[in-house]
């Protein structure tokens, strides 16, 4: 279990099931975002640190009610971490009561506020955010952006395509 905050990557394992996925609500179109979820036709923040019941309130009106949701008992910083799994390949997190990140690692119609989405080209992530750096580690390809959002690419070329997107504080498992 690691814990993946603004950035800083740890153990991850992803896996590339393709999930349909849609927003609930006609005129609900979610968006990421390095700061939260943009939720609702005007594209309303719910920011990192949104009260849990609350987060879980809003995203249950655009995603329906989680298909799973489960308490990891240790994530990189001694604390338990929650999860919400949600129709659109979405996981949220939550830690200490609050929001604290959104991970997607599957094909999934959720895009980020710049329009990157599983399946985007390198080249529309270096467009979308001109700083973002790549690090070919031991956890596979990265990539993290100044804007404090990451991924994963599956390959090291302009035509790699992105795999993962996460946002905030996280827990990836196996």
């Amino acid at each position: 279990m690691t814990m993946i905050r603004w950035g800083v990557i740890g153990l991850a394992v992803m896996t590339a099931i393709a999930t349909p996925g849609a927003a609930r609500l006609p005129g609900l179109v979610p968006t990421l975002s390095e700061a939260g979820i943009r939720l609702g036709p005007a594209g309303r923040l719910m920011p990192f640190g949104t009260p849990r019941t609350m987060a879980l309130r809003q995203l249950a009106e655009a995603f329906g009610k989680p298909l799973r949701q489960r308490i990891i008992p240790d994530c990189g910083q001694g604390q338990p971490m929650g999860e919400a799994r949600y129709r659109g390949a979405l996981t949220v997190s939550f830690m200490k009561g609050r929001f604290t990140g959104w991970t997607i690692d599957r094909p999934s119609t959720l895009r980020t506020d710049r329009d990157v989405a599983i399946g985007s080209p390198r080249t529309a992530v270096r467009r979308a955010y001109p700083g973002m750096t790549v690090d070919d580690g031991p956890l596979g390809l990265m990539f993290v952006t100044d804007e404090s959002l990451g991924g994963f690419l599956d390959a090291d070329r302009p035509t790699g395509r992105v795999t993962a997107l996460y946002a905030g504080e996280t827990c990836m498992v196996s």
